[in-house]
């Protein structure tokens, strides 16, 4: 096997690498020991939006970067390496927009895919639970149908994200072995 690095790859991690050692790490060593606000954060996250942080995973059809999993891997190494909490909540946010791309319905891509792509919106999942943990399959959360939508009950924690998201991807149950995720506003 040849784990060499491609040429694009190599142009790719080391333009993010200057970029967010001019940029990002300034932000997050201000603000080493408090929460990242969530228009700093913002801000942050539309600026990686074109190096394929937060939107990465989402092909290039969909709005997004369309970068294979071996590069988006080296770009979130690198930011994570120079500023954690952003990595993580870009890392985060990108689930909650692949999730969109992927699961979620035509109103749902209209609303919330491209917001989420370039940063202006910041969505979180909200799978674990008590005495669960973040095992989907064992979520007790139930989504009920009403005539105007759902009515979800059940308890969630440890939401990465969730004190600065915009939305919430909600894992619940809707029959006895049915599992359906929710974009909560």
């Amino acid at each position: 096997m040849n784990f060499d690095l491609t040429q694009e790859q190599r142009l790719a991690v080391e333009s993010l690498k200057r970029f967010a050692e001019a940029e990002i790490r300034p932000v997050a060593d201000r603000h080493e020991d408090t929460l990242i606000p969530q228009d700093v954060m913002k801000d942050l996250l539309r600026k990686l939006a074109p190096f394929g942080i937060g939107n990465g995973w989402v092909p290039a059809e969909a709005g997004g970067a369309g970068l294979d999993l071996i590069t988006s891997g080296l770009l979130y190494e690198e930011i994570f390496r120079i500023a954690p909490d952003v990595g993580g909540t870009a890392f985060i946010n990108e689930s909650a927009a692949f999730m969109v791309h992927k699961l979620g319905s035509p109103t749902q891509k209209s609303r919330y895919l491209a917001g989420l792509l370039a940063g202006d919106l910041i969505g979180c999942l909200a799978i674990s639970e008590p005495g669960v943990g973040s095992n989907p399959r064992a979520v007790t959360t139930r989504a009920t149908p009403t005539d105007g939508g759902y009515i979800i009950n059940g308890e969630k924690l440890w939401i990465s994200n969730g004190s600065i998201s915009d939305l919430a991807m909600v894992v619940c149950r809707t029959g006895p072995d049915a599992l359906s995720f929710f974009a909560v506003e």
